[in-house]
């Protein structure tokens, strides 16, 4: 699946030295050396490949959504509702054609018998502070928000590691959230900077999980069940979009126009684990 405005499916999480510290509020975190919060991807899956590591940070965790919701429900069961309501979602000024510049979507899902997570930590807040007519978050949001943090934390629900070069990672955004540490580089021309080649995976129906009409707005097109998918005249499916063979920045990726008669290709949609529509 493509990862951003310039339709690349393979990512090149790196410090490009646009916005090293993460200070303007429509960079990407994943082209930073910043921290990320813990958020889910735009993807059914996330995949990252290390090439090369920092010499300081960077390191990775991992919690289970089912577990962070079990412990909130057993302790401040009151913030379920919360969670489960309306939270406004920045794109980060990546919009395709008809989008408007927020989307809402609940954190806490559960639909067709399964618990589903999509949490845009920093998001939120980015949303409100760029936008007039979006509020600022509510008392017992902001409190949600710091308990599932914490929850998330706890020693036995995360599970962290550091990446080494030749290491691979996946992980199940709708059923995982994920996280990153800040991280220094080393200096000088001879020492590689931290590198990771990131993957977005979707599973096309009928094995992929059923999501929620909201979804929609992470999935780059107005369906969350075909994932931006197109069927092939063989019955198969493709996703088009852009194979960078460095990190880059610069300017948006316009795909070719699709042939007559064949399905549409629609875009939209952050994180080591980062999406014109979601985090990271």
């Amino acid at each position: 699946m493509t990862q951003n405005e310039k339709q690349h499916v393979i990512g090149h999480v790196k410090d490009v030295g646009v916005d090293p510290d993460n200070e303007n509020p429509n960079t990407r975190i994943y082209m930073t050396r910043a921290a990320q919060p813990w958020h889910v991807d735009s993807a059914d899956t996330v995949g990252l490949l290390c090439l090369a590591e920092a010499k300081e940070g960077g390191d990775s965790a991992f919690a289970s959504s089912s577990a962070i919701i079990n412990i909130i429900r057993q302790e401040e069961p009151e913030l379920l509702p919360v969670l489960a309501g309306p939270w406004y979602v920045d794109r980060k000024g990546e919009l395709l054609p008809g989008q408007q510049p927020v989307f809402d979507q609940p954190i806490l899902h559960y639909h067709k018998g399964r618990v589903l997570v999509a949490l845009h930590d920093s998001y939120y807040q980015l949303a409100a502070a760029k936008w007039g007519g979006v509020a600022v978050l509510s008392p017992q949001q902001e409190r949600a928000i710091s308990k599932f943090r914490e929850v998330a934390e706890r020693p036995g629900v995360a599970i962290h590691m550091r990446l080494s070069p030749g290491d691979v990672q996946y992980i199940n955004n709708h059923t995982t959230v994920h996280m990153r540490t800040a991280y220094r580089d080393w200096e000088g021309p001879d020492r590689a900077k931290r590198h990771l080649l990131r993957l977005w995976l979707a599973t096309p129906p009928p094995h992929s999980i059923p999501l929620p009409l909201s979804y929609r707005h992470m999935f780059k097109q107005w369906s969350a069940d075909d994932r931006g998918l197109s069927r092939r005249s063989d019955g198969g499916w493709e996703y088009v979009g852009v194979v960078p063979l460095e990190a880059e920045v610069g300017q948006a990726f316009i795909p070719p126009a699709a042939p007559a008669g064949a399905a549409g290709q629609a875009g939209g949609g952050a994180g080591d684990g980062g999406s014109a529509a979601a985090p990271a």
